[in-house]
């Protein structure tokens, strides 16, 4: 690539980042699944010791989890702004990061920006990232720059470069347990393919990539996460999935074309022989394959340590390939164009989505501070998987506004440093168990031993609010002990009486 077209990808880059921000700048609420679940936890962080009825139910237990970016990065912000606008601020930034990671790493490289670097944007409202996986998104965002510190490095001092990548294993690490994985994946990939170009190791440079990666060793010795090493599931079915999380958006139809159209961008170039990769982007393939069939689906007691993968490991990948052709710009304008309809769809999507939200604020005003609240799902779905996914952790939002308990709020030790105290242990979801349907709810009221050692057993008794999820309309006629407070889109508020 020329200087000049260099330049025009940059240009181009800029205009696509710009558009790429508007979908979380132009709503009030992110309607990201897990998000309201994590700012209800930088809500407590921040004003835990303010609010006595939130300090009925909750405290802080600070431990060395790798999984603390927005722990770390949040509450600070909110000295200066609201909770909504510092995980705003937190999620704008790490998009931002991640595309300029991807362009750093390919720009230290070959010294060049390249038009397949674009690539990044159609893949940037994956899954993962809708899921509200934030901190694995982060990590993945730190992870790229640190790879790119790294290749710029690797000609000088091995000293050097293993004090910089110390500090961003550690960072990484803290930032989630996957992307540091990923991380260190990269990092052994850029020197496998040294290893075989150079036909030679030397001590100072093995000393270099593998002396960091032991900063790992004594907090994840005495971290909690540790402690969960042997709740592992594998589950091969899961990966086909995993690749699918690279295009899943809200509508199944436009998201098999969008990933069809992205699919045949990069495949016409690979057979027009205009793709090239560097043989470290081959390493990095080849090994990223082997980890994620060998991925278990639950690792750690975390779902998903699979099916996650792809997303993180395209990132890294794509500043490893890079386009020749003559005419570069007919795969820069059909990248540009994808990535073009995939924000104008989200943006389109969380208007929708960004009313129900506002909804379920409205809906919270109803419950008195200090309400206990359990969330439960109708019999019968209305809406689809993935549009009623942002709601299942809405109701974290009383939290917020209510100072209220939430049963399903993360509080899984090991895995999050919000804890429920004692006398409510017994009715917080800290076994991350699905949620009641309504039949399972009257049920438990007809024969409370069948629900005896579940998290909403006696309901009736452990509650004062019921959020069901995902309904047509009121339940007609209400369960015994339910009372109608709010009638929401796709949710209904109840009192227990």
């Amino acid at each position: 690539m020329s200087p000049a077209q260099s330049r025009t990808v940059i240009v181009l880059a800029l205009i696509l980042l710009a558009a790429a921000l508007v979908p979380p700048l132009s709503v009030a609420d992110l309607p990201l699944v897990d998000y309201p679940d994590h700012l209800a936890r930088m809500h407590v962080l921040a004003d835990l010791d303010r609010d006595p009825v939130l300090a009925r139910y909750y405290t802080i237990v600070w431990s060395l989890l790798p999984n603390l970016a927005m722990d770390l990065a949040v509450p600070p912000l909110m000295t200066l702004v609201d909770v909504y606008t510092a995980g705003r601020i937190f999620v704008v930034v790490t998009l931002i990061a991640t595309v300029g990671g991807v362009f750093a790493v390919n720009k230290a490289l070959t010294g060049r920006h390249n038009p397949f670097q674009l690539l990044v944007f159609p893949l940037l409202y994956n899954y993962a990232f809708l899921q509200g996986l934030t901190n694995y998104l982060a990590g993945i965002a730190v992870a790229l720059w640190g790879i790119a510190w790294w290749i710029r490095l690797r000609e000088g001092s091995p000293w050097r470069r293993a004090l910089v990548s110390a500090l961003f294993a550690v960072t990484v690490f803290f930032c989630h347990m996957s992307a540091a994985g990923l991380y260190g994946l990269a990092l052994l990939s850029i020197e496998i393919a040294r290893l075989i170009r150079d036909r030679r190791l030397a001590v100072g440079d093995a000393a270099a990539f593998g002396g960091p990666f032991l900063l790992w060793l004594p907090p994840m010795a005495i971290s909690p996460t540790g402690g969960l090493l042997g709740d592992t599931v594998s589950d091969m079915g899961d990966k086909l999935e995993g690749l699918q999380w690279l295009f899943t958006g809200y509508n199944d139809s436009w998201d098999a074309i969008f990933a069809g159209s992205v699919g045949l961008a990069v495949v016409i170039a690979i057979l027009g022989r205009a793709v090239r990769a560097s043989l470290e982007g081959w390493v990095l393939l080849a090994l990223g394959s082997a980890v994620f069939i060998a991925m278990p689906n639950v690792l750690f007691g975390s779902w998903g340590a699979d099916v996650r993968l792809p997303v993180g490991l395209a990132f890294l990948l794509i500043p490893f390939f890079r386009l020749e052709a003559r005419r570069p710009q007919l795969f820069a304008g059909a990248i540009a164009a994808l990535a073009l309809a995939r924000f104008a769809g989200m943006e389109a999507s969380w208007l929708d989505l960004a009313a129900e939200i506002k909804d379920f604020r409205h809906a919270m005003e109803r419950i008195e501070p200090g309400g206990r609240i359990l969330v439960a799902e109708a019999d019968k779905w209305t809406g689809t998987f993935t549009t009623n996914k942002p709601l299942s952790h809405m109701a974290c939002l009383a939290m917020i506004h209510r100072s209220a308990f939430v049963a399903d709020a993360f509080t899984q030790p090991g895995k999050q440093i919000l804890a429920v105290l004692p006398p409510y242990l017994p009715q917080s979801n800290v076994q991350d168990d699905d949620q009641p349907n309504m039949t399972e709810m009257v049920k438990a009221l007809e024969h409370p031993d069948g629900s005896s050692g579940l998290y909403w057993a006696e309901w009736w008794k452990r509650f004062d609010y019921i959020v069901v999820l995902y309904t047509a309309g009121p339940l007609d006629p209400p369960p015994p002990h339910l009372a109608p407070l709010y009638d929401g889109r796709r949710f209904q508020l109840y009192k227990v009486i």
